[in-house]
């Protein structure tokens, strides 16, 4: 049984995020996906450098043919 069901949760598209929303997903132990291609082209390039700062684990991931014409996180 995991002790803090949020420790096994995985977000993506965090382009828009308050310093305190860092804070809480950082205490929470939130993971964040981030996908640059997709975000630069629709959304803008989330605060990855102030999340890890905050000790959140970050991945890079891909949204993918529709977001940004491609299916590679190689390419992206």
């Amino acid at each position: 049984m995991v002790s803090n069901p949020l420790a096994s949760v995985i977000n993506s598209n965090y382009s828009c995020i308050t310093f305190f929303q860092i804070s809480l997903l950082s205490r929470s132990g939130v993971k964040v996906s981030h996908c640059p291609a997709a975000a630069m082209r629709m959304l803008g390039f989330a605060p990855v450098r102030e999340m890890l700062d905050a000790g959140i684990c970050v991945s890079l991931g891909t949204d993918g043919a529709p977001s940004n014409n491609r299916m590679s996180i190689g390419s992206s």
